[in-house]
């Protein structure tokens, strides 16, 4: 008994009312009611298909979906969140598809008509009609930085109740506890490898390829003509300025602003904040978009912002310089790597003005964390090699 009953109640729930009614953009409504994979080339080779949520697990799968391209393997993608539709354009010139993903009764069409041989998700972006169509595919399922989430415990219970045949899974977390909660929730029915984040070598490829740009350019003079130390607050809020200027007026250390927000009102908010704690006279607030990641190199340490706002950004841009790290507490538990960063003490959590301070003063890395960040570009070697071996169960 196959699963067309579930999956045709799914595509009805996706119709062009509802998907209006909640409030979902033209973009996505549109792939979920156009079949787009038939207006695309179909490649005669067999395809490796990646498939992620959103933006932030596309930039996941990114290095790994190069590196295959590089290969000479072919390759499809798909995302579901219409966030990611920058980055899936990005990939079209490498790929045999790149958009938004479509209705869960057309995956099955669509893995007939590319000859997907092997899916690669990120993190737990499990989908009914998705797995069935690898299933069916006789397609291994591979999970970069797996993780356990009751929607994959459901999916197994509902494939066994229907009589349903689950895809070969093979699971990648990232640490040993994710591992442990995989195995005791699915036992022996996957293989589990503990493996790298790829997001590390993502990073480091953009720090490899740093481009002159004259922005960058601008900007690094200005920063080079500061005193030493230089602390960087990237991504900043103006909450996180509430909590961190007041206590930075009590020490030397020159500071380097990247806002969030670019907007001409939120500059202004900022300037303000800096003259009311008397530190204009070694402070730059960088107003340029996309040169984050290029300027954290010049920081002696960062505080990462969005802690004391809707919640914090990317931790691993600061990382990869190996530069003690600081951040709020919002969304903190919501990353996987906070954990790791933490445990090598190059992140630590401050709830309060007076737990910055203390990190202030007392804030290191030293060179066995230095080594064990270099080390991720051999280990993500591994799991490319690996992804690559795994082949589909007949």
């Amino acid at each position: 008994m196959m699963m067309k009953a579930p999956i045709s109640i799914l595509s009805w729930l996706q119709t062009s009312f509802l998907l209006r009614l909640l409030g979902v953009r033209a973009e996505r409504r549109n792939a979920f009611l156009e079949s787009r994979f038939f207006n695309a080339h179909v490649s005669k080779e067999p395809v490796t298909w990646f498939h992620a949520s959103s933006l932030g697990e596309l930039e996941m799968l990114k290095p790994l979906i190069e590196d295959f391209h590089k290969r000479g393997l072919k390759v499809g993608v798909s995302a579901f969140s219409d966030s990611a539709y920058p980055g899936l354009l990005d990939l079209k010139k490498i790929t045999v598809y790149a958009d938004l993903s479509p209705r869960e009764d057309e995956w099955k069409r669509l893995f007939d008509r590319f000859k997907v041989e092997k899916l690669i998700l990120a993190k737990y972006d499990f989908w009914p009609g998705l797995l069935d169509a690898a299933s069916r595919a006789n397609a291994p399922v591979i999970v970069i930085n797996a993780q356990m989430r009751t929607s994959l415990r459901r999916i197994v219970q509902a494939f066994r109740f229907l009589g349903v045949r689950m895809p070969k899974l093979f699971l990648f977390p990232n640490d040993l506890v994710a591992e442990g909660e995989l195995r005791a929730n699915l036992g022996n029915e996957v293989k589990l490898f503990v493996a790298v984040d790829p997001r590390w070598e993502q990073v480091a490829r953009r720090v490899e390829k740093q481009t002159r740009s004259r922005a960058l350019v601008k900007w690094s003079e200005k920063i080079s003509e500061l005193r030493k130390p230089i602390g960087m607050i990237g991504s900043a809020w103006l909450q996180d300025l509430d909590v961190i200027l007041p206590v930075l007026k009590n020490h030397k250390d020159s500071l380097v602003i990247v806002p969030h927000d670019l907007s001409p009102k939120n500059i202004e908010e900022i300037e303000n904040r800096v003259k009311k704690w008397e530190l204009e006279d070694r402070t730059l607030v960088v107003n340029e978009m996309g040169i984050l990641v290029e300027l954290y190199r010049f920081a002696d340490w960062v505080f990462v912002g969005g802690g004391f706002g809707k919640g914090i950004h990317s931790l691993l841009e600061p990382a990869i310089y190996s530069v003690p790290i600081a951040c709020g507490p919002s969304r903190y538990y919501d990353f996987i790597e906070t954990k790791e960063l933490a445990k090598r003490n190059l992140l630590t959590r401050c709830e309060t003005a007076q737990a910055f301070e203390a990190w202030l003063k007392e804030k290191s890395v030293d060179q066995e964390t230095k080594e064990w960040i270099h080390s991720k570009r051999k280990l993500y070697s591994i799991v490319l090699e690996e992804c690559i071996r795994i082949e589909g169960v007949n």
